[in-house]
């Protein structure tokens, strides 16, 4: 289609004054980049940005966060004894982005015998507070595959999403390996 005559607002980029225009032979050969702008585009003006210069921080740009949702949070309060509380929190560092697996520094897969590292505390003290979490929908196990041998299948623990969860993205089957748990909203 041609847009020769076709009626458009344009936004003069020096003034921030928008006209009401014709596309003209000469604003198709100053070779100017023409953007529609749609429902729920926004243009931010020079002049906003100076007025929050200094105002605005990309507080922690870089680092790792940990989504806590308030709600679970206070539920948990209640239901969590200081010390499965103080194993939960000693774990959240190791929850992975996007999958909440849980993972140890050099990228492997938790296992029960890593945990006590982390914990300071026995073996058999971490499996019974583990399988207490798991008991109440806060940890779970799963089953993932090895992409580099497809016929190996890893145990693993993760973190209840409905909880706690690192990323943006989640796995559909995790959330239905917690969908019975208790916490979903």
């Amino acid at each position: 289609m041609n847009d020769q005559g076709k009626r458009y607002r344009v936004l003069d980029t020096e003034t921030g004054e928008i006209i009401e225009s014709q596309l003209t032979d000469e604003i198709i050969e100053s070779k100017k980049r023409i953007v529609e702008v749609e429902e729920g585009d926004r243009i931010l003006r020079g002049s906003s940005l100076k007025a929050i210069e200094g105002q605005v921080l990309n507080f922690n740009k870089g680092h790792s966060f940990l989504k806590m949702y308030d709600d679970s949070m206070k539920r948990i309060r209640g239901l969590l004894s200081n010390a499965q509380f103080s194993f939960v929190c000693h774990l959240l560092p190791q929850v992975e982005y996007d999958t909440n697996v849980l993972r140890n520094d050099d990228g492997s897969i938790m296992e029960l015998k890593h945990i006590q590292a982390i914990t300071q505390q026995t073996y058999e003290s971490n499996r019974r507070q583990m399988l207490s979490l798991i008991g109440l929908g806060i940890i779970g196990r799963w089953e993932v595959g090895d992409k580099d041998r497809p016929k190996i299948r890893h145990e693993c623990f993760v973190m209840n999403p409905y909880i706690f969860h690192k990323g943006v993205n989640i796995y559909a089957g995790l959330l239905d390996l917690f969908s019975k748990a208790g916490w979903k909203k």
